[in-house]
């Protein structure tokens, strides 16, 4: 009997189950974020960069013609942030001009700013930079400009939703429930609606706090809540949610609020990846079980005298040799369906 099987089931089982989940292009912090997947009832979304493509397709400026000193001031403000539309809106103002930015900030949920050639430059929201809004005028969606407190123009990305996102949702609606906050007013209500089968809160026109209040909410009603966020914007939430990952173009962009980092690419496996770190905590089960039973055969034998040395100085390790297997294998076997010819290969 050797009661080392039952201590290394959960590091074999659970590391393992980390190794499988990185393959599949899900990144989390340690063994801990899985044990927390395990028990999520309550998915919630943020929509921009996360259920939308950050691309640059059909991005508009509208607005006063910029000159190539401020084009080249706006490509150099946008690039130094990872919020989807900042990195979108950086695409289309690349250029080869050398226009540094100073003073850079970054305020969640609203814009960027920064100063250049002498010039204050705003970027974000309407109200982030000023532009009135007048009586009975909703506000608009897109990304302002000012420079010197002249709002120039906005630019304004149409919505091109991830591939797969009905079909992702169908499969996440049968295990949990789901809520969208989004940043954005509410224009995509009626064209969201179509992902989702049944009943889903959708609450538009959220700010940081408000997210992170929601979050706040679900939990003191016993739910246990991942947030699936695109990192700085969603940092608040993401950091308060039980369990919160954070979906990126590029996985380099760390993001320290989150518990995970999803690669976008691998968002149409969040039901299967979800479903692993359930299957992962039944095997550690299964594992002490497995454990639990050779150590109570050993006994019967040792009590009586029944081994002789030998056989039991060979038979104590094993036990947690074959605890090894049975972890390895297990999780091998369970998370073999994560890799299907839609999975980034490894």
């Amino acid at each position: 009997a050797c009661p080392c099987a039952i201590a290394l089931t959960i590091p074999f089982t659970l590391g393992n189950a980390l190794r499988i989940l990185g393959r599949a292009k899900l990144y989390l912090k340690n063994t801990h974020v899985i044990e927390r997947m395990a028990k999520i009832d309550h998915l919630v979304f943020d929509k921009t960069g996360t259920l939308t493509h950050p691309s640059t397709a059909g991005l508009a400026y509208q607005g006063a013609g910029l000159s190539e000193t401020e084009k080249a001031m706006v490509y150099a403000l946008a690039r130094q942030s990872s919020h989807p539309v900042s990195r979108s809106i950086a695409a289309w103002a690349h250029t080869e001009v050398a226009c540094p930015v100073e003073a850079f900030a970054e305020v969640s949920g609203k814009g960027l700013m920064g100063e250049g050639q002498g010039h204050t430059l705003r970027l974000g929201s309407q109200t982030f930079v000023d532009q009135p809004v007048r009586e009975n005028e909703a506000v608009q969606s897109g990304a302002y400009l000012s420079i010197d407190g002249e709002v120039k123009g906005r630019f304004v990305l149409p919505n091109q939703y991830r591939e797969g996102l009905e079909t992702l949702m169908g499969e996440l609606e049968k295990s949990w429930t789901i809520s969208l906050l989004s940043g954005d007013n509410d224009g995509e209500r009626a064209r969201l609606g179509r992902f989702f089968e049944r009943e889903t809160a959708m609450h538009f026109d959220q700010s940081p706090q408000q997210k992170l209040d929601y979050i706040r909410s679900l939990q003191t009603q016993g739910r246990s809540v991942l947030m699936v966020g695109d990192g700085l914007n969603d940092a608040g939430a993401l950091r308060q949610s039980d369990v919160g990952i954070a979906v990126s173009e590029h996985v380099n962009n760390f993001s320290p609020a989150s518990d995970a980092i999803l690669d976008a690419r691998a968002l149409p496996q969040l039901a299967s990846l979800l479903g692993f770190a359930r299957t992962s905590m039944r095997l550690v089960r299964y594992g002490f079980l497995v454990s639990l039973v050779y150590n109570v055969i050993g006994l019967a034998f040792a009590v009586q005298g029944l081994l002789s040395p030998l056989v039991a100085a060979i038979l104590m390790p094993l036990s947690s040799i074959t605890i090894l297997l049975f972890a390895v294998a297990s999780t091998r076997l369970a998370g073999r369906h994560l890799f299907t010819e839609n999975t980034p290969s490894s």
